[in-house]
């Protein structure tokens, strides 16, 4: 069990005071008496000499100052501080409330992370998981995909929950946060490398025998100057051939059928997310399985094949997928040429 601190400095104190211990707002009241009889006087002897000292003199004294000074601090919210085995936390904000846990940033005295507290002790199980397959991915992964999947730090209770933390990655964009940029879909060259980068990550996973269960919006992160992604969610990941035992609810119409029939899922599974949202991104509707008229056809086909009931219908393996998109993408665009997603 961790105890959770919260900063003992003057900030977080109900009343300012000086450095001799007296409230400084008696100081307040009594100034702001002496200001408004020598206005009064002023006012009566029409005398410009008082004026003058008033403002001169004793509105530039410290007490005012120092004493809007400390009611600001004494405002400031106090931080919460998590301790763990290793580190000492400081959270920072909240990002977002996932299916299994809040997400926050936060900093220690050595670097920045994010930080992943559980809702329930029934979701305790499931952080562990995900600690458990992000570390076989790193330990068994290419070097190079292994920048596509979350770096896990550590794992630890605290306050009766359990905890994650995670290496932070500066750069990144939700999908949510580029498809609210791009209100009518992005151009159908981000759609490309966007997809490929997907396909790479789940050729590495369905490689070491995962499903990832939940390829979504909220789970794609992606890099608009490096083209890089982000993986996240791993809370909903099982081995191939098992059950899917998590459902992500706001996204549920998106699932293919079998992980409503409780059947084995398979590569084909996350593949057909992958579709969907692809088709959410580039400003399509995945209820219906649409793309817009600037999408080109040969990309349309190649992810409506994507859609079919029936997962054996589907593609199987996301490397040969891969391979060809990339050919559709050679004989559409040419040779592979980087482009810009400006989101400013």
């Amino acid at each position: 069990m961790f105890k959770i601190q919260q900063l003992t400095e003057v900030t977080c104190t109900a009343a300012a005071v000086d450095s001799s211990g007296q409230p400084l707002w008696w100081g307040v009241i009594f100034y702001v008496a002496v200001v408004l009889l020598m206005l009064a006087i002023a006012s009566a002897a029409r005398s410009q000499w008082v004026v003058d000292s008033l403002v001169s003199g004793w509105l530039a004294h410290g007490w005012l100052h120092r004493s809007a000074g400390a009611w600001r601090r004494s405002r400031r919210p106090c931080k919460t501080i998590i301790q763990s085995p290793r580190d000492r936390y400081v959270v920072d904000k909240m990002l977002g409330n996932g299916d299994a846990s809040r997400v926050y940033t936060c900093h220690s005295h050595r670097t920045r992370g994010l930080l992943k507290i559980a809702h329930t002790t029934a979701c305790d199980q499931l952080l562990l998981k995900e600690q458990r397959v992000l570390q076989q991915l790193h330990e068994q992964s290419d070097e190079v995909y292994c920048e596509y999947f979350p770096v896990p730090r550590e794992l630890f209770s605290w306050q009766g929950r359990c905890v994650s933390a995670f290496d932070y990655r500066g750069g990144f964009r939700q999908a949510v946060e580029i498809r609210r940029r791009f209100h009518h879909g992005v151009d159908p060259r981000h759609v490309a490398w966007m997809f490929n980068r997907i396909l790479e990550a789940l050729g590495m996973v369905h490689g070491l025998g995962w499903v990832h269960g939940a390829v979504l919006p909220p789970h794609l992160l992606f890099h608009p100057e490096n083209h890089g992604l982000q993986l996240i969610g791993w809370v909903h990941a099982e081995r191939r051939g098992s059950p899917l035992q998590v459902i992500s609810k706001p996204w549920r119409p998106w699932y293919p059928p079998e992980c409503f029939r409780h059947e084995p899922v398979t590569p084909a599974s996350d593949i057909f997310l992958a579709a969907k949202s692809m088709i959410w991104m580039a400003g399509g509707n995945p209820a219906l399985d649409s793309l817009p008229p600037n999408i080109p056809e040969p990309m349309c086909s190649r992810i409506f094949d994507c859609l079919a009931d029936d997962p054996s219908l589907r593609p199987q393996d996301a490397w040969q997928l891969h391979a060809e998109f990339k050919d559709d993408l050679a004989s559409l665009f040419g040779p592979p040429k980087f482009c810009h997603l400006n989101m400013s």
